[in-house]
C-alpha cells in the first residue's frame, strides 16, 4: 500500500498548495492535478477491493477435503512456460505422477487482471497456480484450459489488447503520479513553485505552454520562470 499512501500524501499536499495559489490559472492547474490523483487513488482502491473478494472466493477451493475429512493442502505449481500471440498468452505446464489427467480435473479462475489455476488430480494430490496481477487485461469469458494427451496443461489467456507483454506479470510496479513531493516545511510559495515545475516536467507540450503562461501572469510582468 505505499503507492497508495504516496498518492494520498500527494492529493493533500496538492490540495494545501491549491488554497495558498494566488494566481486563478495557478490554483486550476492544481485542482486538475488533485483531480487525476484522485482518480489514481480511486482505481487503486477498486483494484484492491476486487482482489481482495478474488481473495475470499478463491479460500473454498484453495485446498480440498479427502473423504476422511483430511485437509489436502494444495502444491503451488512453480514450473511453467509461455509464449503468445497478438490473441493469446499461452501458459504450459504440468503436475508429477497425474496419470489420466483430464480437463475435468482443472479449474480456471480468470478476472480481468488476474489467474487463478486448480489442478485436482485423479490420485487425490492438489496443485495451483495463482498469479496476479498479469501484465496486461485480459478477457475472462474467452481465457480457456486444454489437457494434452501426455497430461500436459495449455491455458489461453485472451489478451484484450494485441500489445506484446513482457513475460505473464509485469515487470515492475507502475509509478506512482508525481515524482518527487515539494517541500511543505519551507516557504509556501516555494512550495507552490514546486509543484508548479514538477507538474511542468510531467506534463505534454501543451501543459507546459499553459503553465508558463500562468507563471507569466501570476508575475505581473516579470520575467517568466526558467523551467
Amino acid at each position: 500500500m505505499a503507492a497508495m499512501d504516496s498518492l494520498k500524501q500527494e492529493l493533500e499536499e496538492c490540495q494545501r498548495l491549491r488554497s495558498q495559489a494566488v494566481s486563478t490559472r495557478i490554483q486550476s492547474l492544481l485542482g486538475s492535478h488533485a483531480t487525476t490523483v484522485e482518480r489514481e487513488i480511486k482505481r487503486m482502491e477498486e483494484d484492491a477491493a476486487k482482489l481482495k473478494a478474488a481473495a475470499a472466493s478463491s479460500t473454498a477451493i484453495s485446498s480440498s477435503t479427502t473423504a476422511s475429512g483430511v485437509r489436502i493442502i494444495p502444491k503451488d505449481i512453480t514450473t511453467f512456460s509461455f509464449d503468445q500471440s497478438a490473441k493469446f498468452f499461452r501458459i504450459y505446464t504440468s503436475v508429477k505422477d497425474c496419470g489420466g489427467l483430464s480437463a475435468e480435473n482443472c479449474e480456471l479462475i480468470c478476472q480481468t487482471n488476474s489467474l487463478e489455476l486448480y489442478v485436482h488430480a485423479p490420485n487425490g494430490n492438489e496443485f495451483r497456480l495463482i498469479k496476479r496481477p498479469l501484465a496486461g487485461d485480459i478477457d475472462p469469458a474467452a481465457s480457456t484450459i486444454k489437457v494434452k494427451p501426455d497430461g500436459s496443461i495449455v491455458v489461453s489467456l485472451a489478451k484484450k489488447s494485441s500489445e506484446t507483454w513482457p513475460g505473464l506479470l509485469p515487470k515492475e510496479e507502475k509509478k506512482p503520479l508525481g515524482g518527487k513531493k515539494p517541500d511543505l516545511s519551507a516557504d509556501p510559495s516555494a512550495g507552490i513553485m514546486d509543484m508548479m515545475k514538477q507538474l511542468y516536467e510531467d506534463g505534454d507540450d501543451e501543459m507546459k505552454r499553459t503553465i508558463t503562461k500562468a507563471w507569466s501572469e501570476s508575475q505581473s510582468g516579470k520575467k517568466p520562470m526558467d523551467f
